[in-house]
């Protein structure tokens, strides 16, 4: 049984509450500590939009990979690298690059 001091004693999370907000919409949980390394570098250098925003666009970005092949998926840490956020203008209709793939277009 442990005691009030022993658990307050535990190891808390290395990662922020907007860091772990927006992992909770990120379609591929891998590479966490690179996710994160990325996240702070991106936050440093005072590029990172809203948790709002970088959400919703994790969320698009899930609904537009739901259903691949998850090695196709990007990393986090590369999402965050790349600012893909920026890119994330899919349709709401499902349009975008699932219709190209439907068509015989990118793959």
């Amino acid at each position: 049984m442990s005691t009030v001091g022993e658990r307050d004693s535990l190891p808390k999370s290395p990662y922020s509450a907007s860091f772990e907000e927006w992992w909770k919409h990120y379609p591929r949980k891998e590479s966490k500590g690179d996710a994160w390394k990325a996240w702070e570098a991106t936050r440093k250098a005072r590029t990172m939009p809203a948790l709002q925003d970088l959400s919703a666009a994790a969320d698009a970005y899930a609904r537009k990979v739901k259903g691949d092949d998850p090695k196709f998926v990007k990393l986090p840490a590369g999402w965050i690298r790349d600012r893909k956020w920026e890119d994330e203008t899919a349709p709401a209709d499902g349009g975008g690059w699932g219709n190209l793939r439907a068509l015989g277009g990118a793959a």
